[in-house]
């Protein structure tokens, strides 16, 4: 039996340790088609400047379900040093702890690893394009075909984990001299900047922040300018500190989940989750409207008050939140379309506002350099241009120049328009093998295997699809620990389903 697994960051490694560590009579061939030299982390942990950091807390990075402190001691005794230093851990350590646990499944006899690009996958019976000659019920197996041109398989199952969509081109800016679309890894795109020159970061979310801490660290001398992030409203979202409270009551379960569908015809009602919630919350003494009211804007006034109090309140919630990621996919995969639709009208921008947090070490250098006058945050974003000699921004109705702009603006989440940048999503969509959801900006896939689907065949049996691609089904998987067991839960379909 062969399998091919597209792609070998987080995700991958997670199915493939899993594929591996299973006790199983039938042979498999593994094939790992992964285009960049370095394996089992993807980009957002390559190898790259230390002073980007990650915004999870080191005892929450386990990849061992047995032992979840091993990142923690894996970095005492290969980085002592950044052990006793950082309490949030640099993205390329978690990268070289993830090679080193990986590093011995690609060892193993059954496993090659392809370095090229795919651009296309193919049931392997048909050459054609047209959706017709897919018959129903068909046992398909599958073809890999390269940017070389070269086909590999027969396949009985792929995994495509091929992680986050290319970066947003919202201003039409790809090609213009002085704009760094996407900039990672940062040693290789920020290195030789003139120093002379206005830089611009569209943007202040977690890239947003990397970029800065990044042109502020590792350059020698003083920008003649401040770094100014343009932003269209308030800037941040919240600050995470090292360690909070993970202890207050939580009655969320897959269990309560699924007795609360098995009384209400396959759904969860929404009020039903929130009342559930609210009775966590006032039993664990969260004030929902004073967290929001005190913290929900983003404010740098917000952020500087975070990061010199501790507030046990605000950590109780994100303890709170902490342990919802989990069960995130599962809750909005059991929403009405009525229920999930208010849910991301009424509520999911101050989930969002919460849920996606900031590392405080960071937090404190950006207000740092706001003080000092080396950055400044300018907002009221609404179009760029490119001129001759750099970019014009309006901002607030009035134009704002800089020499050098750099992107930070977020992933493409419309799979039609990152087409051009992206060669196997746009075959995917051109063959008819990929389904986007109503507003064309994910991937649909079937919950919770994850395969691919469309509307004249149904499913693709084990052509599965991870990654950001499929956010609007597996909600909340920009998270290392569920990206690694995605994989392995597919894994273990196949297993399941096709290993006898």
């Amino acid at each position: 039996m062969r399998i091919a697994i597209v792609g070998l960051g987080l995700t991958g490694s997670g199915a493939l340790h899993r594929l591996l560590e299973a006790n199983h009579d039938s042979p498999l061939q593994i094939d790992i088609f992964e285009s960049k030299r370095h394996l089992a982390h993807g980009f957002p942990y390559a190898p790259d400047a230390h002073e980007i950091l990650m915004n999870s807390s080191p005892q929450d990075l386990s990849i061992n379900p047995e032992n979840p402190n091993e990142f923690i001691e894996w970095v005492e005794t290969h980085h002592p040093d950044i052990a006793k230093t950082h309490r949030f851990m640099p993205r390329p350590i978690y990268g070289e702890y993830l090679t080193a646990k990986i590093s011995p499944d690609l060892d193993a006899n059954n496993v090659q690893v392809i370095h090229k690009q795919v651009v296309r996958v193919l049931p392997k019976q048909y050459e054609s394009n047209i959706p017709a000659s897919y018959p129903a019920n068909a046992p398909f197996q599958y073809q890999i075909v390269t940017d070389d041109d070269n086909k590999y398989g027969k396949y009985d199952a792929v995994i495509l984990a091929i992680g986050h969509p290319p970066y947003a081109d919202h201003y039409n800016l790809l090609g213009n001299k002085g704009y760094i679309h996407n900039p990672y890894p940062v040693l290789d795109k920020l290195t030789d900047l003139d120093q002379s020159k206005k830089v611009g970061i569209i943007g202040s979310g977690l890239s947003s922040i990397d970029v800065m801490r990044f042109l502020q660290l590792h350059y020698p001398n003083d920008w003649q300018q401040p770094i100014t992030f343009y932003i269209r409203n308030l800037p941040f979202t919240v600050v995470r500190k090292p360690n909070f409270n993970r202890e207050s009551p939580f009655s969320l379960s897959t269990e309560w989940i699924a007795n609360e569908k098995q009384h209400h015809n396959g759904y969860l009602p929404l009020d039903h989750l929130i009342k559930q919630i609210q009775d966590d919350f006032k039993a664990g003494d969260i004030d929902w409207h004073k967290i929001l009211d005190q913290y929900g804007k983003g404010t740098v006034e917000e952020i500087r008050y975070e990061v010199s109090h501790d507030d046990m309140m605000l950590e109780r919630l994100q303890g709170y939140i902490d342990r919802m990621k989990p069960l995130l996919a599962e809750i909005n995969v059991s929403l009405s379309r009525q229920d999930k639709e208010r849910l991301q009208r009424d509520y999911l921008d101050d989930f969002e506002h919460f849920r996606n947090q900031l590392a405080e070490p960071a937090m404190k250098d950006i207000l740092s350099w706001l003080d000092e006058g080396k950055a400044t945050i300018v907002s009221g974003l609404t179009d760029i241009s490119a001129t001759e000699s750099g970019f014009d921004l309006t901002v607030n109705g009035e134009t704002e120049h800089v020499d050098i702009l750099i992107n930070t603006a977020g992933f493409e989440k419309h799979p039609k328009k990152a087409l051009a940048q992206n060669p196997l999503i746009a075959n995917l969509y051109n063959d008819s093998l990929i389904t986007l959801d109503d507003g064309d900006r994910f991937i649909q896939v079937t919950w919770p295997t994850s395969q691919l689907f469309n509307q004249y065949y149904g499913v693709f049996d084990h052509l599965y699809l991870l990654g950001y691609w499929i956010f609007n089904t597996q909600f909340g998987n920009n998270n290392a620990g569920i990206s690694y067991r995605s994989g392995q839960k597919v894994a273990q379909h196949i297993l399941d389903t096709l290993v006898q």
